[in-house]
């Protein structure tokens, strides 16, 4: 095929381009200069979201919440890798924030972007650890997470976004901590 009968690789539609590249408030200029940003609960969403994103962070726990339970007793090797395996989702999840953070940044460092990746793929082969060094390794990674995410210095985001985030990470951190050492008691 000769370069003038090339077609181009990807043609979007005027409507598209227009739905994928419209303004978002954190690109605005405003937004970032000092003083100018507000984040109060109303601002940034309406009171039903922030109930749901609440909810839905709370039940997000509640896994977790059986995990020490399940190191405590003699459960079936199956419920173990199940709520493990949600662990590793949750956390790759979590990791998802990085690349939030990336895109909505107004100089975007590649580290963030990179340890994201770094951080799911960390987390991946604690399926395969009995469940206290899978614990202790999650809740490892977990750590490193919230370290790089740094909700409690994060500027765009609300208020109440910050807490409810270093509440979970921190419930989450500490479960999986109890876990491990429940597990390593028990000799697993």
């Amino acid at each position: 095929m000769n370069s003038t009968s090339a077609r181009p690789a990807c043609k979007m539609s005027p409507n598209l381009t227009g739905a994928l590249f419209t303004r978002h408030r954190y690109n605005s200029e405003q937004y970032w200069k000092p003083g100018t940003q507000e984040t109060t609960e109303e601002q940034e969403m309406n009171p039903q979201s922030t109930q749901t994103v609440r909810i839905l962070g709370w039940a997000g726990l509640f896994p977790f919440a059986f995990l020490p339970l399940i190191a405590a007793l003699d459960t079936a090797e199956w419920l173990q890798r199940l709520l493990l395996t949600y662990a590793v989702i949750i956390l790759a999840f979590m990791a998802g924030t990085l690349w939030a953070r990336f895109l909505n940044a107004a100089e975007p460092g590649r580290f963030r972007l990179i340890a994201s990746n770094v951080l799911a793929l960390a987390a991946w082969p604690s399926v395969l650890l009995d469940l206290h060094w899978a614990a202790f390794w999650l809740a490892i990674v977990f750590s490193a997470h919230l370290v790089l995410d740094e909700p409690w210095r994060s500027g765009d985001l609300p208020g109440w976004y910050r807490r409810l985030r270093l509440y979970l990470s921190g419930s989450v951190i500490g479960l999986l901590v109890l876990t491990g050492l429940i597990g390593a008691g028990r000799g697993f």
